[in-house]
């Protein structure tokens, strides 16, 4: 059976910064890893010690085979990417299970991608 499952991602970093070539990368990254995806802008809004805070974000979704792999994979790349976009936090849903996961360590050492290093990592 084939699932859905979407990343939330910010378009700016934490310091307002362009996110553009990180985007480009996470979206070559999940077409090449599921075969495609859908991309759309929207607003994220939360409030964290009373402030609120409105962001925009771009909401990538991706039709795949449920198993549990082709999941693994998914949550990985949303560590991954979140952690390049200088958050504390990623979220994503699985099957329309959302959730809202702390960045596991090992990825926020990660260079984020450059048109001079494409790849990134260390």
């Amino acid at each position: 059976n084939m699932i859905i499952s979407k990343l939330h991602l910010p378009l700016k970093d934490n310091n307002g910064g362009d996110l553009d070539f990180l985007h480009s990368s996470l979206t070559a990254n999940l077409v090449n890893t599921f075969n495609g995806c859908t991309i759309t802008k929207g607003v994220g809004a939360w409030m964290d010690k009373g402030v609120t805070y409105n962001e925009p974000i771009a909401i990538y979704e991706v039709a795949m085979w449920g198993a549990k792999y082709k999941t693994e994979q998914f949550v990985k790349m949303a560590h991954e990417f979140g952690a390049l976009a200088g958050q504390i936090a990623v979220y994503y849903s699985i099957d329309g299970r959302p959730m809202i996961d702390d960045i596991e360590p090992q990825y926020t050492t990660q260079k984020r991608p450059s048109a001079n290093n494409p790849k990134g990592g260390n």
